[in-house]
C-alpha cells in the first residue's frame, strides 16, 4: 500500500495524518502498547465540564487494536498513522479538552478502514 491519503480523510486532519505517514514503521506490539498507554492517560484525566468522552476513546482504542492485529502488513503504515493520530491529543479537536475530542480521531480511523479494505472495523462517532 502506498502513502496516498485515504479518500474520506477529513480536510482538517490531512496535515497531521500526512506527517504521521512519514514515521518509521513500528511493530504491531509497539502500536498496541501506544494505544493502551494513551487510553490509560485518557481514563486517568481529571473530571471537568469539558471532560473527554472516555467511552468513545475506549471504543476507538479497541477498534484500533483489532485493526493492528488484523491488517495486512502492506496496510500497517496507514494503520500506524491512525494510531499516531489517536495518541496525539492536540489534533484537529483536542482529545482531553472537549467532550467531542475523539470525533475527528474516529473519522480518521474510519477513513483508514475504508482505505485499507477493512470496512467491517469501522465504528460510530
Amino acid at each position: 500500500m502506498n502513502s496516498e491519503l485515504p479518500e474520506n480523510l477529513p480536510p482538517q486532519t490531512r496535515r497531521s495524518y500526512s506527517r504521521f505517514l512519514g514515521e518509521v514503521l513500528a511493530s504491531r506490539k509497539a502500536l498496541e502498547k501506544r494505544i493502551g498507554s494513551y487510553l490509560k492517560t485518557v481514563v486517568g484525566h481529571p473530571e471537568s465540564n469539558d471532560a473527554p468522552d472516555i467511552e468513545a476513546a475506549k471504543r476507538l482504542a479497541g477498534a484500533l487494536s483489532k485493526l493492528v492485529k488484523a491488517c495486512d502488513i502492506h496496510c500497517l503504515l496507514h494503520v500506524q498513522a491512525a494510531v499516531s493520530y489517536f495518541v496525539d491529543h492536540d489534533d484537529a479537536e483536542h482529545d482531553l479538552r472537549s467532550p467531542h475530542g475523539f470525533v475527528d480521531d474516529i473519522e480518521v480511523f474510519n477513513a483508514v478502514c475504508d482505505h485499507v479494505g477493512c470496512e467491517d472495523f469501522k465504528i460510530e462517532p
